[in-house]
């Protein structure tokens, strides 16, 4: 796996969001928490940041890490796309709900409500103890 992309310095203005900090990143994508400029309120960004294809130019935007992955970035920013409109179809009190979606800066964002709370991820690392039944119940069935 190679280097991810570098994300975006907080205080970046994407569209109508100013960007506060990295939430995560990985392979695919970069998640920043972020101020909504218009409703004056904290959102999610999700940044396509596909890091075997792409690279971070200085001006900020994404560009193609060779002439080759060209074709294949187009195509991926489709798919990207395509799945954020799928999922904008969702209302559900369990699923963060996706807002808006659109193309910018040689890539592409969706934006979501942003949830307050603990990582899955982080609730495990933190257990002094391995979960019962109730508890992976109480965690999995809202899923």
């Amino acid at each position: 796996m190679g280097n991810l992309v570098q994300p975006l310095n907080p205080g970046t203005v994407v569209a109508d969001y100013t960007v506060d900090r990295v939430l995560g990143q990985g392979g695919f994508g970069t998640t920043y928490l972020c101020g909504d400029n218009n409703l004056q309120r904290q959102c999610v960004l999700k940044e396509f940041t596909p890091h075997e294809i792409v690279e971070r130019g200085r001006n900020g935007e994404l560009k193609p890490k060779s002439w080759r992955h060209r074709k294949q970035l187009k195509l991926a920013l489709k798919t990207f796309l395509s799945e954020a409109q799928k999922l904008a179809r969702f209302s559900h009190p369990n699923i963060a709900r996706i807002n808006r979606y659109f193309p910018g800066n040689g890539t592409a964002y969706f934006v979501m409500d942003y949830e307050k709370g603990v990582a899955l991820r982080t609730l495990i690392a933190n257990a002094s103890e391995r979960f019962d039944e109730r508890q992976i119940q109480a965690l999995l069935v809202p899923l």
